[in-house]
């Protein structure tokens, strides 16, 4: 069973730039004609490493994202409580059908960013990420009359993961910019953690949560990206191809389009 997402909120946001001096004729850091007051001058929060700054500027950013999930679903089909409890157990050795049901489950993630501007062609970025995680989740008797036993809840948390990158300007002239990313990131988060759960057998026990309650998975990351911003008087766009090399096994890619009036 999978539990869906009703909603994805950014709870909270906050960032500030620290510029090396007070030079009143300093140029911002965004590629002509794009101004700091802009609503544009930076992509939207959750679009990492869009932007460069210049030597010696500092910016350091906190984003707090919440999401929330509700309901269970097999396959793309949403069921119910019912459904779960009727789906045959392919863990040997227990109930003949599944006994355990999710309810709700929220997660909250703490992203704290920094970006240092080495030159005007190199900028180091920095990202550590903490997370909350908590589901409640119902347990039934293994005997066919389904009945209730009671509930109890999984909770995880600590520091997930960290990464380094470094952007590199490739070019900006008139208006246009393009950037490329290489980094890496390191997940540190435990991927044992054990927690008290309710049995079918109306026992409390310590076990091994699933993947889903676990911070981390150890996996050691190899981050690719390349981002084009083409800012004109009254609007801008931009496009970010970004790709994740795990462990040399795996390749996730992930592009995002922004246009901004």
């Amino acid at each position: 069973t999978k539990l869906s997402a009703l909603a994805i909120p950014v709870i909270c946001l906050a960032g500030f730039a620290l510029p090396a001096n007070a030079d009143t004729n300093h140029n911002t850091s965004i590629t002509h004609p794009l101004k700091p007051a802009r609503p544009d001058s930076h992509a939207p929060i959750m679009v990492m490493g869009d932007h460069m700054h210049k030597q010696g500027e500092l910016m350091v950013s906190i984003r707090q994202m919440q999401m929330k999930m509700q309901g269970n679903r097999i396959g793309t089909n949403r069921v119910s409580d019912s459904d779960v409890l009727a789906t045959a157990n392919k863990n040997g050795g227990m109930a003949a059908n599944l006994r355990v049901v999710p309810q709700t489950m929220e997660m909250n993630m703490t992203m704290i960013g920094g970006m240092y501007g080495v030159s005007d062609r190199q900028t180091l970025m920095f990202m550590g990420m903490y997370i909350e995680k908590d589901m409640n989740l119902l347990t039934y008797s293994p005997m066919m009359s389904r009945t209730l036993l009671g509930s109890f809840s999984s909770k995880t948390q600590g520091l997930s993961s960290v990464s380094i990158s470094s952007l590199l300007k490739i070019k900006e002239n008139d208006g246009f910019k393009m950037h490329a990313q290489i980094g890496i990131e390191k997940s540190v988060g435990d991927n044992d953690d054990y927690g008290e759960v309710l049995t079918p057998m109306n026992m409390k026990k310590e076990i091994m949560l699933p993947y889903s309650m676990q911070i981390g998975d150890q996996s050691t990351s190899l981050l690719l990206a390349l981002t084009l911003l083409k800012n004109n008087e009254d609007w801008s766009y931009g496009n970010q191809l970004k790709i994740w090399i795990i462990n040399v096994s795996t390749i996730v890619i992930y592009c995002i389009t922004i246009v901004i009036a």
